[in-house]
Order: C-alpha cells, then sequence, then structure tokens
C-alpha cells in the first residue's frame, strides 16, 4: 500500500496545517479569555460572532487537512472514513453554526427564539447540533485518521495515532454534555478537541518540515 507523501502536495499540506493550528490556537485563546474574564456570551453578540466564525473555519480547514492527508489513497478504508467523518462533522458545524448567526443577526430577538442562540442558558437546538458533531463526528474522524497515519509511512505516525485516541476518547466522554451538562464533561472535551487537536496538528506539522529545519 503506497501511503507516501508526494512531495508536490508537501507545501499545501504544510499551509493547510498551518492553517488549522492557527484557528485552533485562536479558539483556544477565546475560551481562555471568556473564562478568565467570565464573559456571559448569552447576549453578547460581538463574541458570539466572532466565535461562531472561528469555529466554521476551523471546521472547513479541518475538512480541508483530512482531504488532503487522505484523498490520495481513497481505496484505504481508514483514510475513505476520516474523510467521510470529516465532511459530516463540517456539515453539522455549518447548520448549528449557521443558526448561531442567524439568530444573532436578528434586529430584536425575542425569548421565542432563544432555542436558537447557541450559548442560551436554557436549551438550544445549535448548541446540540455542535455537541453531536464535536462528541461523534470529529472524533471517529480524527481516529480513522490516526489509524491511516500510523499504518503509513508518515513519520511521528504512531505518536499522532496515540494522540488521536486521547483526543477521541476525551470527545466521547463529552457526550454525556447532552445527557448532563456539567463543566467537567466541557474541560475533557474542550482537552480533547482544543489541546489533543494543537497537539495533533504541531506533530503533524513539525513531521513534514525538511529535516534541516528540525
Amino acid at each position: 500500500m503506497d501511503t507516501a507523501l508526494k512531495p508536490q502536495n508537501t507545501r499545501s499540506l504544510l499551509a493547510s496545517s498551518l492553517v488549522l493550528l492557527l484557528l485552533g490556537l485562536a479558539y483556544l485563546i477565546l475560551l481562555g479569555l471568556i473564562f478568565c474574564f467570565g464573559l456571559n456570551l448569552e447576549n453578547n453578540r460581538t463574541v458570539q460572532l466572532i466565535t461562531h466564525l472561528v469555529v466554521l473555519l476551523s471546521g472547513l480547514a479541518y475538512l480541508i487537512f483530512a482531504d488532503q492527508v487522505c484523498g490520495s489513497v481513497k481505496e484505504v478504508p481508514s483514510a475513505r472514513l476520516a474523510r467521510t467523518f470529516a465532511a459530516l462533522f463540517m456539515l453539522l458545524i455549518t447548520l448549528g453554526r449557521g443558526l448561531g448567526i442567524w439568530y444573532i443577526m436578528l434586529p430584536s430577538p425575542d425569548a421565542a427564539y432563544s432555542l436558537y442562540n447557541l450559548y442560551a442558558a436554557g436549551d438550544s437546538l445549535p448548541r446540540t447540533i455542535e455537541l453531536i458533531s464535536w462528541t461523534i463526528f470529529y472524533p471517529f474522524s480524527v481516529l480513522f485518521l490516526g489509524l491511516f497515519l500510523r499504518k503509513s509511512d508518515y513519520r511521528f505516525g504512531r505518536a499522532l495515532f496515540v494522540l488521536s485516541i486521547l483526543s477521541a476518547v476525551c470527545c466521547f466522554i463529552a457526550f454525556m454534555l447532552l445527557i448532563k451538562p456539567d463543566t467537567i464533561f466541557f474541560i475533557i472535551g474542550a482537552t480533547g478537541w482544543g489541546l489533543l487537536f494543537e497537539l495533533i496538528i504541531i506533530v503533524y506539522f513539525v513531521g513534514l518540515l525538511p529535516r534541516r529545519f528540525r
């Protein structure tokens, strides 16, 4: 099975992984600011919009990244599944964040529309969609991506596989947020789709660099 990186693809993979890395960093910074300053996002349209856009762009960047990594070997089951779940992940991210953006663009949304506010204190349709995307489709995608990289001749493939398992497990645990909203489940989830995913992209990025830069 030839899963070697094609030389002409290395530059585009470096670019896409760097973009994904920066977007992930932006998300973590936003998350940190929200927690540090105790921001209440329910009525803060500006921060909501920034967060919606960062997550939307991150979802798109991840889909492009997964497609570039696995697209040239479509016959490999793990590569095909990684891309499929990445596409489903992006579909739900677009739907959930799209509804969130639509809500904050309303001139004067009343309580009847709070169901569409992703950051509403009560029930929220976009938040439910968001959680499904991050706790089901993303972890399956990153798990199959790690499996593909482990079986390929990619440098650091085993390390990436271990990190992908840890990331996926954290996100699967965060599925409990749909049943029992709890800060601990959110922290575990954010570790999976935030910190651990950043580590995955960093390791992948470093593995692409020519030896003279490492």
